[in-house]
């Protein structure tokens, strides 16, 4: 998922003039404690997905333990069709998200991706190969490659073993 504004930056401050803004304060990537503060109910707190990093990433292994969350606001889902408290938490970042998409106050690029169903992850930039398993939800930002099963005829399993193989590793570094 791509948001361009994760968490308010020192550019977006210098740029918009918002001092009363804290410095790194989630916009559409929270802490437990910045998505606790929004008092979210049960049909608010369905696009409050876990959320993880590149760095979560091991060789055949995942961090399956988030410490952060955002909030995947996609256009195509109507998000906030009875969600206003997520939009008043949006709204107040609205300069900093019309910016930074065209689908605002929605996520800038939310790609079609199985995000809940089994998959491989691996980091855009790694120094060697490094591919995992992430069999239920598991969303991460854009410098994440996501691999989904297309079709039965080759295992998401035996790809992984491929993937990550010696051989693989040789011939790619």
């Amino acid at each position: 998922a791509q948001t361009q504004a994760d968490r308010v930056s020192k550019a977006h401050i210098r740029k918009f003039g918002l001092p009363e803004v804290q410095l790194g304060k989630g916009i559409f990537v929270l802490s437990p404690d910045e998505l606790s503060n929004l008092f979210l109910d049960a049909e608010e707190s369905a696009i409050v997905k876990p959320w993880f990093k590149n760095s979560d990433i091991r060789r055949y292994k995942l961090n399956t333990k988030n410490s952060e969350f955002v909030l995947f606001a996609d256009k195509r889902q109507q998000t906030f069709d009875y969600r206003p408290k997520v939009l008043e938490h949006l709204n107040l970042y609205r300069q900093i998200i019309d910016a930074a998409s065209s689908n605002s106050p929605y996520m800038h690029r939310p790609r079609s991706i199985n995000y809940e169903g089994p998959k491989l992850v691996t980091p855009y930039k790694t120094s060697g190969v490094r591919f995992a398993m992430a069999e239920g939800p598991w969303y991460g930002s854009g410098d994440i490659y996501f691999i989904s099963e297309r079709n039965s005829e080759i295992s998401l399993w035996a790809l992984l073993g491929i993937l990550n193989s010696e051989l693989l590793n040789a011939w790619y570094w």
